[in-house]
């Protein structure tokens, strides 16, 4: 069990929201099936809590829906500052480059 906070605005990937074409059915992971009503490009330089907002959406949930096939499947979070907290992510690559590692190699 996990909780889950629900809002009326969610943060959704950009990545996903551009492949995304109004009227279509899509699934919010853990939440339901959503309709996508407009899609439209952000101008502005807007952010919310610290995140880039490029696009913006409108939609109705349809909970009542659960035929979950053939619909894209979204991550999302809920849009509350009371519950985003800022990350600092730090790729390193490959640690090791070698195919094997012999005893005698010092790491």
């Amino acid at each position: 069990m996990r909780p889950v906070s629900f809002a009326n605005k969610v943060l959704l990937e950009h990545e996903d929201v551009k492949t995304l074409v109004a009227g279509e059915k899509i699934t919010l992971m853990k939440w339901g099936n959503c309709i996508v009503e407009t899609i439209e490009e952000n101008t502005e330089e807007l952010s919310y809590c610290g995140f880039p907002i490029k696009m913006r959406l409108t939609g109705h949930l349809e909970l009542e829906d659960k035929n979950f096939k053939k619909t894209k499947k979204l991550t999302w979070l809920a849009a509350n500052p009371d519950i985003l907290v800022p990350v600092t992510s730090t790729s390193f690559g490959h640690l090791i480059t070698k195919a094997k590692v012999e005893d005698a190699d010092e790491i």
